[in-house]
């Protein structure tokens, strides 16, 4: 635990911690922070409701770390049972304040049974994945709708989330899942992130045994797709 308390303590001492500290002190009241530790791995999210400019703060201060740990071989899966239904009404209930917010129409919808969406895979690591790619979608779209659910084909389970937003230019779509990469967009002050999301959604799909790819076009919107082994 050793190397974790020091990652921990920096992150504390960081200029920009303690300016997400001071929002945190002024919003307390409309706050949501989560945080969750599992062994070495440890997540904190701030989500800050909307300010004047109708914008979201989400920062998530350990995507660094997180990312460094998927790239050194060091993140573990962990398989529990899983129920889709629930997870996507989760996700629905957690992310749909924030489309209303911007007048966009959320979607959720699931297409097996309570019976046979049970399955098992690594829990946690399929809610950031999905909720990465949900992230994005809201963020990128500033009209229309952003959907999102699953399909079953054959052995394997297809995810997709899609949005009615700025899309994503064809010779970005395979660098926009590195680390840091970020769309070409005209407007980086209205549609800045640290660009770490579609890196981990990327690699937690590969851990979990499946593949991450995506159709887009420019001003119409993208699909993000994702499969991971349907096990039950």
């Amino acid at each position: 635990m050793g190397n974790l308390e020091t990652n921990i303590k920096g992150i504390i001492m960081s200029n920009r911690f303690k300016y997400c500290l001071a929002i945190v002190a002024f919003v307390f009241p409309l706050l949501h922070l989560t945080t969750i530790a599992q062994g070495q791995q440890i997540r904190i999210g701030v989500l800050a409701l909307r300010g004047p400019s109708e914008t979201l703060l989400r920062w998530d201060p350990t995507a660094d770390y997180l990312t460094d740990k998927i790239e050194a071989g060091q993140m573990t899966i962990s398989n529990t049972k899983t129920s889709l239904n629930k997870l996507l009404d989760e996700l629905y209930s957690f992310f749909n304040p924030d489309a209303i917010s911007k007048g966009l129409t959320l979607i959720s919808f699931p297409t097996l049974l309570i019976d046979e969406a049970t399955i098992f895979t690594d829990n946690e690591k399929l809610h950031v994945i999905l909720s990465n790619l949900i992230t994005n979608a809201i963020k990128y779209t500033k009209k229309g709708k952003v959907a999102f659910s699953y399909l079953l084909k054959n052995s394997f389970l297809e995810f997709f989330v899609k949005d009615t937003g700025i899309g994503v230019p064809e010779e970005r779509q395979q660098a926009i899942f590195n680390r840091f990469e970020q769309a070409d967009i005209k407007d980086t002050r209205v549609f800045e992130g640290a660009g770490l999301g579609l890196a981990i959604a990327k690699a937690y799909v590969e851990m979990l045994g499946g593949r991450i790819w995506l159709s887009s076009e420019v001003g119409k919107g993208s699909k993000f797709m994702f499969t991971i082994p349907f096990r039950t």
